[in-house]
């Protein structure tokens, strides 16, 4: 009898904010072109909300995301976070074991991360956005407000499902996708707050955005 072997194969994964923007506008892309998926609809909202999302974050973040992307947390939750940080994790040992330290790392393990809307809304303003001479500040039309309010409408149904029959009939395309992409497109290209580490990043969002844009 033949004994089979298995190996169990190691998944390393990696990613950063910019990446993960990237890579969300590039499902987009592919899913915006791929009309025969039934579940076309569903993955193109979710993947294009976390484009505008993600991309709205690496605006705003700046170089100390901690007080710019985070909710502020009550004292009394991050007392615990930092207490669970001082008890766990072996990076003070050596290190910098100020408060500030700690209060730092402590709201950055333990803290909630902005919604949209008001990622959305700092990227409209000057105070998050103007970081460089040649920042640009976000200005959402009223045609894309609307259309942002329809595509986190329908994300958060895919998200949080609930049991029920779902169907849309409404022209998505013209009134969800090519508005929302002008935002998304001007917050990754135009802002100039988005450092690019290689041409190579920069180049996938350009075609990503020629993907839909096209059609």
């Amino acid at each position: 009898m033949l004994k089979g072997i298995f190996l169990k194969t190691k998944i390393t994964y990696s990613t950063n904010e910019l990446e993960n923007a990237i890579d969300y506008l590039e499902k987009a892309a592919f899913f915006f072109n791929e009309s025969n998926d039934k579940h076309r609809f569903k993955w193109l909202m979710i993947s294009l909300h976390g484009a505008l999302y993600s991309f709205g974050i690496c605006n705003i973040k700046g170089t100390n995301p901690i007080g710019r992307i985070f909710k502020t947390i009550k004292k009394k939750k991050l007392d615990m976070i930092i207490e669970k940080v001082k008890r766990n994790y072996t990076d003070f040992i050596y290190g910098d074991q100020s408060e500030e330290s700690f209060l730092r790392y402590g709201t950055f393990m333990g803290g909630q991360i902005l919604d949209i809307h008001t990622v959305l809304s700092r990227c409209e303003s000057e105070a998050y956005m103007m970081q460089f001479t040649h920042s640009k500040t976000l200005k959402i039309g009223t045609e894309q407000r609307l259309a942002i309010e329809k595509l986190i409408s329908y994300r958060n149904d895919f998200a949080h499902f609930k049991p029920m029959a779902y169907g849309i009939t409404e022209n998505y395309e013209n009134d969800i996708v090519l508005p929302v992409l002008k935002v998304i497109e001007f917050l990754a290209l135009e802002t100039n707050n988005i450092l690019y580490p290689q041409v190579e990043s920069c180049e996938r969002v350009k075609h990503a955005i020629k993907q839909i844009s096209l059609n």
